[in-house]
């Protein structure tokens, strides 16, 4: 018996892989059982080691892309000059005009939409002049279910935008710009499937010859100048693929043409997509989208698409270039009112949590100094403070307080129906806080600081749209590919690659490390992880070692994801491009999803299966193991999934071409470690019998 119990301990801690002749360093040590009672052969310490060899470089590659992601970037502070008039204008009416981005009307979505149209409702009673709408009218999806709603066009959405705005353009003017969520799965142009050419209340199928025509747009309103940017190129994919379009040099081109022919002529821009996602594609003069919009005549571009919690200010040049970002209407319940008085745009974040509860008050003049740009007159010592009101009453008792004190009062009823207040003061250089109230009950809160001034030095703004981050999923992709290649790739390793060994040595608990600096040791645990993981995983069965093989060059060669046809064309996803008919296209988000792919798909396995020939050692860190690969692929499958539920039926995403994969290779796991398990049984058991 006794002997039976040396043979059945050492048949234990026999590695799996010996048949191959290769020697593991876990073979030559000697296990007995004194020795397994007084100290374990794998301590806590080798366990976190273990982890760290694991899991270190892949948790430092994905911590370097959300430091560039969560790490606020900066627009260098600004110095502004004021323009010159001679006098202010006493007689002059403010104009009102609204900005309004991402309502999201949806068939499918009535809660959304509900909110969306209160909230018109509620907005309205501003009676503005006309309104600016930023794109993303309707939210275009097929399906109830959050995660899987296909991005389609419906003409249920759009029955809705027209129904709700039908009353509103017999009143006031509205222009408005595509949004992503508007002109996706749209295969060209003039296709019937555009909708946005039939319910946009500027763009229609008569005035559109060419794709230029709907690109760039100029008009003129109330004497203002309006430049309407759609920078999309058909076809245009389903969703995610399209959320982020990139403007080409062509659409830059004919953007900074028509600002260029209104040479001194101020205009305004409206687009759907901030600024900040296009720093590196130029026109034809070598100038970015920035740079376009930062010419000495561009007074302001108002955009959406980010959500913002409230309006998000950019001055993007000391000349020109002012972006306002505003909130979404659905969800955020915030718009923008916009004041245009003497020549000076102010803009009003306006939040309605609820019907009834809309501010009434609004200053116009003088300009905050949040928004002071080169284009705003901010240098006059005499001028007024005005405010206008949306309470019907002229006897409102408005006063200001701070470092100016006085009494507003009415000066002129407006022709939307509201009461303008006035304040004439003569001032001096500097800057002013003031705080304007009334004392009859209304809530008149309005705070601002303002300056008098030849010139006036701004503030670092926050950099809207972070496309570092984007930059970052690039090269981490491209390090991540090289990660599992070095694990996978079936070369023989350099067996004189000492610290290799030595660090397994550590880690494994063979060789001890009390004289070596634990912090170095982390670093260079973590750096040599690939190398020491390859060690490991290439002791892998050969079946399974080829299956991870070839999953991993599938994606890079071949459609890893087919969505719905637009049109009757085939579109798919093939490495980091998209293709539709004869169009291919980059498009970031089909890096992502291939990223994903290797994370959920391929990352798990080939972790599980490195740690393979320390399960029999350590049960503790079998379970670790396991739990941590399940947690990573349920995440990451979740979001691989999640991009896919997009642009495919439930039934052809359950097949597509990566979820296949991923199963195949499961399976191919599964039953090559059933097989080893068995034939391990049968060989203890046959030497039991022979002894």
């Amino acid at each position: 018996m006794d002997k039976l119990k040396s043979i059945d301990n050492h048949i234990t801690y026999t590695n799996l892989s010996s048949a191959n002749n290769k020697i593991d360093f876990l073979n030559n040590v000697e296990i007995k059982d004194d020795y397994n009672k007084k100290k374990k052969f794998i301590t806590d310490k080798n366990i976190i080691l273990f982890l760290i060899s694991e899991f270190g470089f892949f948790i430092f590659l994905f911590s370097s892309i959300y430091l560039f992601k969560y790490i606020p970037k900066y627009h260098q502070s600004k110095m502004f000059t004021s323009r010159n008039i001679k006098e202010f204008n006493s007689t002059s009416e403010p104009l009102i005009f609204l900005h309004l981005t991402d309502i999201h009307l949806s068939k499918t979505r009535p809660d959304k939409t509900d909110g969306a149209l209160t909230f018109l409702t509620s907005i309205l009673k501003y009676e503005p002049n006309f309104i600016l709408l930023t794109g993303d009218i309707v939210d275009n999806f097929r399906g109830e279910f959050h995660w899987h709603r296909v991005g389609i066009q419906n003409d249920d959405d759009w029955n809705i935008y027209i129904k709700a705005f039908k009353n509103m353009i017999s009143k006031f003017p509205i222009i408005d710009v595509a949004g992503n969520h508007d002109v996706w799965a749209v295969d060209s142009l003039t296709s019937k499937e555009n909708k946005f050419l039939d319910n946009s209340f500027i763009f229609n199928r008569s005035s559109i010859k060419n794709e230029n025509d709907f690109i760039i747009k100029k008009l003129k309103i109330f004497n203002l100048t309006f430049i309407l940017f759609n920078d999309y190129r058909f076809p245009v994919p389903r969703p995610p693929y399209g959320n982020e379009p990139y403007t080409n040099r062509e659409q830059l081109d004919l953007l900074e043409n028509m600002i260029d022919e209104l040479e001194n002529e101020e205009c305004f821009i409206l687009t759907h997509y901030n600024v900040d996602r296009m720093w590196f594609i130029t026109s034809s003069k070598g100038h970015n989208f920035e740079e376009i919009i930062s010419k000495k005549n561009v007074y302001a571009i108002f955009t959406g698409h980010r959500h913002p919690k409230h309006v998000e200010i950019i001055h993007h040049s000391d000349i020109g270039g002012l972006e306002y970002c505003t909130s979404s209407c659905f969800d955020k319940k915030r718009t923008g009112l916009i004041t245009f008085d003497n020549d000076n745009l102010v803009y009003h974040d306006v939040y309605i949590p609820y019907p009834g509860e809309e501010p009434k008050f609004f200053l116009t003049y003088p300009v905050p100094n949040e928004q002071i740009s080169s284009h705003h007159i901010f240098n006059l010592n005499e001028f007024e403070i005005r405010v206008i009101s949306f309470i019907k009453d002229k006897n409102i008792i408005l006063k200001i307080k701070g470092d100016i004190n006085g009494k507003l009062k009415y000066k002129m009823t407006l022709k939307n129906g509201a009461f303008l207040y006035s304040y004439p003061v003569k001032l001096n250089e500097g800057n002013y806080e003031i705080q304007i109230y009334d004392e009859n009950g209304y809530n008149c809160s309005i705070n601002t600081q303002f300056t008098i001034g030849k010139q006036y030095k701004g503030k670092k703004e926050k950099v809207l749209n972070n496309y570092y981050y984007y930059l970052t999923i690039r090269f981490s992709s491209i390090l991540f590919f090289i990660y599992i290649l070095i694990i996978i790739f079936p070369l023989k390793q350099n067996t004189n690659f000492n610290i290799i060994y030595k660090l397994e040595s550590i880690i494994n608990g063979k060789e001890k490390s009390q004289n070596v600096n634990l912090f170095l040791l982390i670093l260079l645990i973590i750096f040599f992880s690939p190398f020491i993981l390859r060690k490991r995983y290439q002791k892998t069965n050969i079946i399974i070692k080829l299956t991870i093989l070839l999953s991993s060059i599938y994606p890079l060669i071949l459609p890893i994801h087919f969505f719905e046809k637009i049109n009757g064309k085939i579109g798919f996803v093939i490495n980091a491009f998209v293709i539709i008919g004869s169009s291919i296209r980059y498009e970031h988000w089909c890096l992502q999803l291939v990223y994903l792919f290797y994370i959920s798909v391929l990352f798990p396995n080939i972790i599980y299966l490195s740690g393979y020939s320390y399960y029999k050692y350590s049960k503790k860190i079998k379970y670790i193991n396991y739990c941590i690969t399940s947690i990573v692929f349920i995440f990451t499958f979740y979001k691989h999934i999640y991009i896919m539920a997009q642009s495919i039926s439930f039934l052809y995403l359950l097949l597509t071409s990566g979820n296949v994969i991923c199963c195949i290779l499961i399976f191919v796991v599964i039953k090559t470690f059933s097989k080893s398990n068995s034939n391990l049984k049968i060989k203890k058991i046959s030497i039991q019998e022979d002894s």
